[in-house]
């Protein structure tokens, strides 16, 4: 199911998303925000289009593909559902841009959210600051990241200034078997890097630890739970419509490589 949100709501969820994953360094274009963090992931290394209030689309198409090669990285535009401007993805499509795999933003009010079991077979701990072994799971979790990769997300994970986040983590034994991160802006929890190790999947651990994180946010007044969730990948998808979850709103990325 998808929730129809007005242009101002995706505009100040975007915001919020943007805060919650800082990029290094940025660059702003007659609305455009150009975010570089040496290509640790999409999102921090794309163009972020929150309005456009320019009179030569061409020419600012220009400088943004010259800005990324000067950091020698592909060139990305992130078009969510209400992007400008409205002619952007036919100019992209012109210059040879290729649309990546469709991100929906999901999310529920937490009073809807269907409450969960926590397995108790497992330990869950927590905390305010970043630990070793949380960033040793995510290195060993996060299988489809390169070194460098994972070195550029630790640095954006302590870049984030938002003073409300946690770390989470399912432990059995002596390993840790899932993560997540929570940051807590203006109401909105986000989730980032909910990841279960492959043998413990299915499990209820990933709703065990999304668990963890709204009881943690309701005590802070949070009101909202967001996430980011490719559309073909749907086992996640299945879990987040069962907790009540809805497509709030859609990203897709054109880039030029």
């Amino acid at each position: 199911m998808k929730t129809v949100f007005k242009r101002e709501k995706v505009i100040q969820l975007q915001e919020i998303a943007n805060n919650a994953w800082p990029a290094k360094n940025y660059l702003f274009l007659n609305g455009w925000i150009l975010r570089f963090t040496d290509g640790a992931t999409s999102r921090a290394n794309s163009v972020l289009l929150l309005y456009y209030y320019g009179n030569n689309l061409k020419g600012d198409i220009s400088f943004v593909e010259k800005a990324y090669r000067k950091y020698d990285l592909p060139v990305k535009f992130m078009l969510h559902d209400y992007y400008e401007p409205s002619e952007l993805y036919s100019r992209l499509v012109e210059l040879d841009y290729q649309a990546d795999p469709i991100v929906d933003i999901m999310g529920t009010n937490l009073e809807s959210l269907k409450k969960e079991v926590i397995i108790n077979h497992y330990q869950y701990v927590s905390s305010s600051k970043r630990k070793k072994a949380w960033s040793e799971a995510l290195a060993k979790l996060a299988t489809n990241r390169s070194k460098e990769d994972l070195i550029g997300i630790i640095g954006i994970i302590d870049r984030i200034n938002i003073p409300l986040k946690r770390y989470f983590a399912a432990v059995t034994e002596d390993h840790v078997i899932g993560i997540v991160l929570g940051i807590l802006h203006n109401s909105y929890l986000g989730i980032m890097d909910l990841i279960v190790d492959p043998e413990y999947r299915r499990q209820g651990v990933a709703t065990a630890l999304l668990c963890q994180s709204v009881e943690w946010t309701t005590t802070l007044g949070g009101t909202h739970i967001y996430l980011q969730v490719e559309k073909e990948n749907h086992e996640a998808i299945a879990l987040y419509n069962k907790l009540q979850f809805e497509n709030w709103y859609s990203y897709f990325y054109m880039t030029k490589k």
